[in-house]
């Protein structure tokens, strides 16, 4: 934990302490905080509506845990919120779209069975029916292309370009300057 001179909690990561139970809704409280890390733990039942009243908090990881019900549209109103991690839980239902929930990686939400919604597949989809998702034998393979994360793809792809194009561009160069 991270305190400042007057005893506000910026940072508190309980990861990997084989914390079990649920979030106490006084963690809400904590308006100061900056990061809340409880990944990695026990801990069940329901994210606190109260975590709205995190309003300075840019990190909060809660995965690998054993969280269940809905994610709260009030993680949404979390204005500095830049890094939310909920996967491996057993979260359901739509990820609400309001504030940036919807902006971070469909990894960030993955192995949640029930959850549905942008960046995960619409709610009304189902596995099943997916043509891209199933072979002809309705036997289900993974489509390595569902969880690309396609920033990177383009950046790679625009850093081979740019090799093959600059390299070309030399060769033109110094052909020019053996020419003269």
């Amino acid at each position: 934990m991270i305190k400042t001179s007057t005893g506000t909690i910026l940072f508190m990561d309980l990861s990997f302490n084989h914390l079990s139970g649920t979030i106490p809704d006084n963690i809400g409280s904590m308006s100061n905080l900056h990061v809340l890390e409880l990944s990695h733990n026990r801990l069940t039942g329901n994210i606190p509506d109260t975590f709205e009243g995190l309003k300075e908090v840019c990190l909060l990881n809660l995965s690998y845990n054993y969280l269940q019900g809905r994610l709260p549209g009030s993680l949404g109103i979390i204005t500095f919120l830049t890094d939310l991690d909920v996967s491996n839980n057993n979260l359901i239902g739509p990820i609400p779209s309001t504030g940036q929930l919807t902006t971070f990686p469909a990894s960030r939400y993955e192995n949640n069975l029930g959850l549905c919604g942008i960046p995960l597949p619409p709610c009304d989809y189902h596995h099943e029916t997916d043509p891209i998702s199933s072979d002809v034998n309705g036997k289900h393979h993974s489509m390595m292309l569902r969880n690309v994360d396609w920033v990177w793809v383009i950046v790679v792809v625009g850093y081979i370009l740019g090799m093959v194009g600059g390299e070309k561009a030399y060769d033109h160069l110094k052909i020019q300057k053996n020419h003269k």
